[in-house]
C-alpha cells in the first residue's frame, strides 16, 4: 500500500452553498467529486451560512464532525442533533440535511460499498495500525 501526504495548499477547495470545502482525500484517485463515483471522500467545510442545504450524496453514509464552533444539525423527517466540538453525526446522504451555527468541520463520506468511522483521538492516545486495507487519516 502506498501512502501520500498532502500538505494544506495541496487541498482541492469546492464552493458549496454554506461555503467552502477543502477536499483532503478522494478514493479512488481517478474518481471525480462532482461525478460522485468515488468511494471515499474526506474534506473539511467551513461552514459560514445557516440553513443551506447539503449536497446529495445518495447511495453514500456521510459522517460529519464539527472540529471549531457548534453546528444544530436537521435531517428532515428523520433526526435532528446539536454538535459540538467533536461529536459525530452519521447520516444517509440521501436525507434532506441543513444545519444552523458557524462551525469548521470534519467530513467523511463512504459509498455503499465501503464502512468507515471517525474516532477523535485524544492528545496522548495511541492506536496500533495494522494491515487490513484500513485507510487512516491523522490529524494533528
Amino acid at each position: 500500500m502506498q501512502y501520500q501526504i498532502i500538505k494544506r495548499e495541496d487541498f482541492i477547495v469546492h464552493r458549496w452553498s454554506g461555503g467552502t470545502t477543502s477536499e483532503i482525500f478522494l478514493f479512488p484517485p481517478s474518481s471525480c467529486w462532482e461525478k460522485k463515483d468515488f468511494q471515499i471522500r474526506i474534506s473539511s467545510a467551513d461552514c459560514r451560512v445557516d440553513g443551506a442545504p447539503y449536497s446529495d450524496f445518495i447511495g453514500f453514509t456521510r459522517h460529519i464532525l464539527p472540529l471549531k464552533g457548534s453546528m444544530h444539525m436537521f435531517h428532515e423527517g428523520h433526526h435532528e442533533v446539536l454538535l459540538n466540538p467533536f461529536d459525530i453525526d452519521i447520516f444517509d446522504g440521501s436525507w434532506n440535511t441543513h444545519h444552523i451555527g458557524k462551525a469548521v468541520d470534519f467530513n467523511l463520506l463512504c459509498s455503499e460499498n465501503w464502512t468507515g468511522r471517525l474516532k477523535p483521538l485524544l492528545q496522548n492516545e495511541s492506536i496500533k495500525i495494522e494491515k487490513s486495507g484500513i485507510i487512516w487519516l491523522l490529524c494533528g
